[in-house]
C-alpha cells in the first residue's frame, strides 16, 4: 500500500527575511537620497540602529516594520 506524504513546507529562513529588509532599505536609502539618520527618524530608532536593519545585523521590531510599511508601502517587504 502505497501512502500518500503530506506536502513538505519550505523551511522558514530568518537570515532570507533580514536580507530581505537589508536589501530593500539599502534600496530606499540610495533612491531617495537618505541617511541611516532619515530612516531612523521614520522608524522611531537611531541611525546606528537603522544602519543594523539595513545592513542586516538586527531583526525588525513589529512596530518600526509597520512605520517603515506605511512610509515605503509598496517598496518595502515587496520579497514577501
Amino acid at each position: 500500500m502505497t501512502r500518500q506524504s503530506t506536502p513538505q513546507r519550505s523551511i522558514f529562513s530568518a537570515s532570507t527575511v533580514l536580507d530581505a529588509i537589508a536589501s530593500e532599505l539599502t534600496i530606499i536609502k540610495h533612491e531617495d537620497g537618505l541617511t541611516d539618520a532619515d530612516i531612523g527618524r521614520v522608524l522611531g530608532k537611531s541611525e546606528d540602529q537603522a544602519a543594523k536593519y539595513r545592513t542586516g545585523l538586527a531583526e525588525m521590531g513589529a512596530v518600526a516594520f509597520a512605520a517603515a510599511k506605511r512610509e515605503w508601502n509598496g517598496r518595502f517587504t515587496g520579497a514577501f
